[in-house]
């Protein structure tokens, strides 16, 4: 018996009962390749079951539990199954592979070893047990069980989804979410929500010669309601359906890690070498209306462009970037801070402007091109509009916090440079559109406008001289997004 099936959380199939497949083989063979493909498919097709023991280990002595010791599950007839260690509150959990007599073997360090009597475990079921472990010759029952129940976690059922998804993660290869996730309740369609959990690469419902398919394909299984999907036309149907009148999806990227009821591969799927599974659940009330507030899913975008100024003495054409952190407020509006730096030349004749050589300046007037930066803050509200294809346009308005500068050289010998700059604020529009590439990355293409009111360059300001004054920004904006979740 393999190893890697005890450590499995959701155990592993049983095999069918009375069928020997070294038997059957060499006929099969001569019979040809296509009856070995049916008969095989009828083994694995055989309905599984999860059973497990749970419960806590306790020192006899001092009725306190015990961590660190080593629990074995053991057949009737001392076959070793699978072994777990205790956690620090001195509790464990192991699953069996099929029902049927048990035993558990304990040890500890500085504990004698026990060896329980039998333990009927029946399909599904989990058995709590408490084991009491003594150091020395006491006559204690060792072996209590302090209740039976059935594990609703390896049901197919509406229950079984409500267990699992307590106790599942909202990221990773195996995963469940409600309607009030973040990855449901933005997502128009089930197709989409997948694009939101990150699902692998090439997983289809294969509308293709299956024998051409190469040996990194996965193919997507599909569960409703906790009945396995036979067409492919019903499955299409589902991953365009909304996910507003589910309860809740359940994927595994690798169908191993399903539990078992959701193992089985339908006939038209057979030729994938790899399977993940989806479960969709219809909506029963269980977890609540929507919520009238879209959940948390934050977001951080990062842009690169060109960004042309112009206006009182401004630097024209220069290239810049932008980071931007959003949260979702209400349905399709969101709020962002950004920040962003931009570099441009501010023309020779521009400074000469500002700084007339004829005056006494403690500055000098470098020949040529001096470098100006713009930093630009603020916050962003936005809004997403109805999707058009497969891209989703937006609308934003900033308000800006801004400081420009540039720098001169000193006659000081004390100071070789001084930065001149002066501060500003500004309000714009962006629009814009971004398509999803995958799992929660999206690419978007942006074009802003912004006007900005900048205070003087105190240390150049003159009254003869007013450098204050009024810039406006046009901008075009490459980038791409990420979605942080909640």
């Amino acid at each position: 018996m393999s190893d890697s099936f005890g450590g499995s959380q959701w155990g592993t199939r049983p095999t069918t009962p009375g069928l020997d497949l070294e038997a059957l083989i060499p006929p099969l063979v001569r019979s040809g390749r296509i009856l070995i493909f049916l008969i095989l498919a009828l083994v694995t097709s055989a309905p599984a079951a999860a059973q497990s023991v749970s419960g806590r280990v306790i020192s006899a002595q001092t009725d306190r539990n015990l961590p660190g010791a080593r629990v074995a599950l053991l057949t009737a007839d001392g076959s070793r199954i699978a072994t777990v260690v205790t956690g620090d509150d001195g509790t464990f959990y192991v699953a069996a592979l099929n029902p049927g007599p048990h035993r558990l073997e304990v040890n500890h360090s500085a504990y004698s070893t026990l060896t329980t009597e039998i333990i009927e475990l029946r399909p599904t079921e989990e058995v709590i047990v408490d084991v009491r472990l003594t150091a020395a010759a006491i006559q204690l029952d060792p072996l209590i069980v302090t209740a039976r129940r059935s594990d609703h976690r390896q049901e197919p059922t509406h229950q079984g989804f409500y267990a699992r998804q307590s106790g599942m993660p909202h990221m990773g290869s195996a995963l469940a979410l409600t309607r009030n996730d973040p990855e449901m309740f933005y997502s128009s369609t089930v197709h989409e929500v997948m694009r939101f959990v990150g699902s692998p690469r090439r997983s289809v419902v294969p509308q293709l010669d299956q024998s051409a398919l190469p040996e990194s394909m996965t193919c997507l299984v599909l569960y409703w309601n906790g009945r396995m999907v036979h067409s492919e036309d019903e499955a299409l149907f589902l991953l365009g359906t909304s996910p507003h009148v589910l309860e809740g999806v359940e994927y595994y990227r690798y169908n191993s890690e399903a539990p078992p009821a959701f193992r089985d591969v339908p006939m038209y799927l057979m030729g994938c070498p790899l399977h993940s599974t989806l479960a969709l659940w219809s909506y029963t009330g269980h977890f609540g209306p929507a919520p009238a507030f879209g959940p948390a899913f934050a977001r951080i975008d990062m842009t690169a462009g060109v960004y042309d100024l112009s206006g009182d003495a401004a630097p024209g054409m220069g290239v810049g970037v932008e980071a931007s952190v959003s949260l979702p407020l209400w349905r399709r509006t969101a709020l962002g801070l950004l920040v962003g730096r931009s570099a441009h030349q501010l023309p020779a004749e521009v400074v000469a402007h500002l700084v007339p050589e004829e005056w006494d300046w403690p500055y000098m007037l470098p020949a040529g091109d001096r470098p100006l930066t713009l930093w630009t803050g603020g916050v962003e509200p936005r809004v997403v509009l109805p999707a058009v294809g497969p891209v989703r346009p937006y609308a934003a308005a900033r308000f800006l916090l801004a400081r420009r500068s540039f720098t001169m050289e000193s006659t000081s010998a004390a100071v070789s440079h001084v930065h001149i700059s002066s501060w500003g604020g500004g309000a714009g529009i962006t629009l814009g559109g971004e398509a999803r590439v995958r799992g929660r990355y999206v690419a978007q293409l942006a074009v802003g406008h912004d006007r900005f009111a900048f205070g003087a360059y105190e240390d150049i300001e003159r009254e003869r001289n007013p450098t204050s004054g009024s810039w406006a920004g046009t901008s075009l904006r490459l980038g791409f997004g990420y979605g942080l979740g909640r």
